[in-house]
């Protein structure tokens, strides 16, 4: 009962802690002692920052006409299935920043490579993160879904789509590679390669020293 409270409120407005409540979760079946040491760090770590919220930015003078539906994926190799997460936000050229998707996982492949695990998590990323491209179009506005990654090797990969170099990959890899290679040529979406010192989904999939820590929650807003 605890855990799930702890995790409805990452879900609300702590991005900062899903990712260990996350990895609680995972291993409700085997709980022991060192599991309850981590649950009592966590709920220490919320109760010692219960000031920090997700603050949405927003410029005087934005109107529906300049907001960019803008979104990030990363994944981290780990065993059995690596571990992926998702950050949404709704963004502009003035500075209005609003995080209003944030999620993290294991990945329901168990994949052997970085780029196969963060072309399956880009896809997802996309699954999750072109409805709220619709809301925007809903206001009469064209838009599209700009994604994020700090893989250059899966970026590349998505932006030309699916063929026969990639055939390596495997159908089930190929089979999502191909439909964001679609989207990226009909300009639904953009994905683009940015450094992993900015990547605002790093926190999601990994544990981060302190510093780093830091740094991240100041992406995140």
């Amino acid at each position: 009962m605890i855990l799930m409270m702890v995790l409805w409120r990452t879900r609300v407005d702590r991005p900062d802690a899903i990712h260990a409540c996350v990895v609680l979760c995972m291993v409700v079946t085997v709980w022991d002692e060192r599991c309850d040491r981590q649950l009592y760090f966590l709920i220490s770590y919320l109760a010692g920052s219960r000031n920090s919220l997700v603050v949405f930015k927003a410029h005087p003078l934005d109107s529906w006409a300049d907001i960019r539906v803008e979104g990030e994926t990363d994944a981290s190799l780990k065993l059995p299935k690596s571990h992926g997460g998702v950050a949404g936000w709704y963004g502009s050229e003035r500075g209005s920043f609003g995080l209003f998707e944030w999620s993290s996982g294991q990945q329901e492949l168990g994949l052997a490579s970085t780029m196969s695990s963060e072309l399956l998590q880009m896809y997802k990323g996309t699954l999750i993160l072109m409805p709220w491209v619709s809301l925007v179009e809903l206001q009469g506005i064209p838009s599209q879904l700009t994604l994020y990654a700090d893989n250059q090797a899966a970026v590349l990969a998505a932006q030309r789509g699916w063929g026969k170099s990639c055939a390596f990959l495997g159908r089930a890899v190929g089979l999502r590679l191909s439909l964001l290679g679609s989207l990226v040529e009909n300009q639904s979406l953009r994905i683009v390669w940015r450094a992993s010192r900015y990547n605002v989904a790093d926190g999601l999939t990994k544990r981060l020293a302190r510093l780093a820590l830091s740094a991240w929650r100041i992406l995140i807003g």
